[in-house]
């Protein structure tokens, strides 16, 4: 379905730009690492409020994280994420 390949699209692309954060930098002679979280909602499903719903996704993967050394991870908003 449409929806399916647009999901796959967005997960390929969060997947590539969190590749990219995770690539060593050299910032005044010492090699620092990034790592990032991403919370993804759908437009028109998850209603008008898709910031929210991207910071309520963003937050169960931090939250996921916690305590664990991982990489950053991508998250996506479902309505019982809100309960």
């Amino acid at each position: 379905t449409d929806r399916m390949r647009g999901e796959e699209k967005t997960d390929r692309i969060a997947s590539q730009l969190l590749a990219s954060l995770r690539e060593p930098l050299e910032v005044l002679g010492q090699e620092i690492t990034l790592s990032a979280s991403i919370g993804i909602t759908r437009y028109p499903d998850d209603g008008p409020a898709l910031l929210k719903n991207a910071g309520i996704a963003l937050h169960r993967i931090k939250t996921q994280e916690a305590g664990q050394f991982r990489q950053g991870g991508i998250a996506y908003y479902r309505p019982d994420l809100s309960e």
